[in-house]
């Protein structure tokens, strides 16, 4: 009982999650590229700091993200009218082209980290790849028109071009 008693005021306590890491300029190194980050533990991290760039890569993203979350909306849509006997291929078009998604969300938030974020993106690739597939195979056998085949295809070779494009730089 005294223990509940006690811990009655829990909001009025200090709570070390809320301390945010202090950050403050390395010694010896370049001040415009470099940070030291300081984490409730004292362990520090370096980091590089905002550049200007950072903002084109947010647009760049959620265009591509965008056009993919299209894509996805399109595909589902389409995908009702395949024969109920093709349920393995509606699935199968349906998860990949959400995996596309996935995919590229994930590697936005491994960004920092260059090779989970190329990971992620080859991931992203793969599943739009498998996506591409599987409507070329619906498109031959009619069961999406070709005009709706070669638009879905195509706004999936252009998300393909805009992240070679990113993962260059």
């Amino acid at each position: 009982m005294s223990v509940l008693k006690e811990s009655k005021n829990l909001s009025a306590m200090p709570r070390n999650s809320d301390r945010k890491p202090e950050t403050f300029m390395q010694h010896g190194t370049d001040m415009d590229k470099r940070s030291v980050s300081v984490d409730k533990r004292g362990k520090k991290t370096m980091y590089a700091k905002k550049s200007m760039r950072n903002g084109k890569d947010f647009e760049v993203y959620r265009f591509v993200f965008e056009t993919a979350i299209e894509i996805f909306e399109e595909i589902f849509e389409t995908s009702r009218s395949f024969p109920k006997e093709k349920t393995f291929l509606t699935e199968q078009i349906r998860k990949h082209a959400r995996l596309v998604c996935t995919n590229l969300a994930e590697a936005w938030h491994m960004k920092k980290q260059k090779a989970c974020f190329i990971n992620k993106l080859s991931d992203a690739a793969q599943a739009a790849s498998k996506t591409q597939l599987f409507l070329e195979y619906s498109s031959k056998y009619n069961y999406i028109d070709h005009g709706v085949f070669r638009k879905l295809d195509s706004k999936y070779e252009d998300i393909f071009d805009i992240l070679c494009d990113v993962t260059r730089d």
